[in-house]
């Protein structure tokens, strides 16, 4: 999980608000060119409800720069107050010849426990806007405070149905932690059939202001299972700093990603 060819310098991106309460990265293919996309989706808390916001880097190239950004048309949030968000795309509802579907999940933060809640937009044209959302979707969350979310696809077993991996980044008195939960086989309205959640994971500080989840193959050639990168955006005093930590091998049958 070392990366050999060092780190880009930083790429600044315009944002979208004033004020945010998570935010996520997703990459696609778009517009049937050969060069990926990115979505960055953040989820903007103004006066009053909470709204889901979200930009296109297009074609992407080998630096990850992007040749143009355009702006989605926002969409309505799912609560008042968040604490993470997190965006990924996959094929879920084989709609619209397999285009892509785009799941966006917020950490919610009401009075008492957390709650994750997701909708999926369905089908992503070449614009980048789905043909159409999801209903809400509610899952029982992992603690009463959070400082940080992400949600990845992939498929963790034997069913061609792909799964839906919610994270939390916890903040109890004392050290944070990871905590996840998955969603098997989701149906083609995005209804999981199940949910575990699993132990949960040392955390990587005291503070965070952000989190995320990216699950990948780094070892297909010595094992096929599934590689997870938990991480998170530290807050000690002073400098901020990202930190990471890979899982791997995790779950079977092979590290095929919807």
């Amino acid at each position: 999980g070392i990366a050999a060819g060092g780190w880009s310098a930083p790429i600044i991106v315009p944002g979208l608000g004033w004020e945010g309460q998570g935010a996520g990265l997703g990459i696609a293919y778009l517009d049937n060119n050969a060069r990926p996309e990115a979505i960055f989706m953040v989820y903007d808390n103004p006066a009053g409800p909470n709204s889901i916001r979200y930009k296109i880097g297009w074609n992407l190239n080998a630096n990850g720069i992007a040749t143009s950004w355009t702006v989605a048309p926002q969409v309505p949030g799912m609560g008042w107050e968040g604490q993470g968000a997190g965006v990924a795309i996959g094929q879920i509802n084989g709609g619209g010849l397999a285009k892509s579907d785009m799941v966006v999940a917020v950490y919610d933060n009401p009075s008492g426990a957390n709650t994750f809640r997701y909708k999926i937009g369905w089908d992503l044209g070449i614009n980048g806007v789905p043909a159409g959302w999801s209903p809400m979707i509610t899952v029982p969350g992992l603690g009463w405070e959070g400082q940080g979310a992400g949600a990845a696809l992939a498929n963790l077993d034997a069913n061609p149905r792909p799964e839906l991996v919610l994270m939390a980044y916890d903040a109890p008195a004392g050290a944070n932690n990871f905590r996840y939960t998955v969603g098997w086989n989701l149906n083609t309205a995005g209804v999981a059939t199940s949910w575990t959640s699993y132990p949960q994971l040392p955390g990587l500080g005291w503070e965070g202001q952000g989190a995320g989840l990216a699950i990948t193959c780094l070892d297909s050639t010595v094992n096929a299972r599934t590689d997870w990168i938990f991480m998170a955006y530290d807050n000690p005093a002073g400098a901020n700093s990202f930190r990471y930590r890979v899982v791997k091998n995790k779950f079977a049958p092979t590290c095929g990603i919807p």
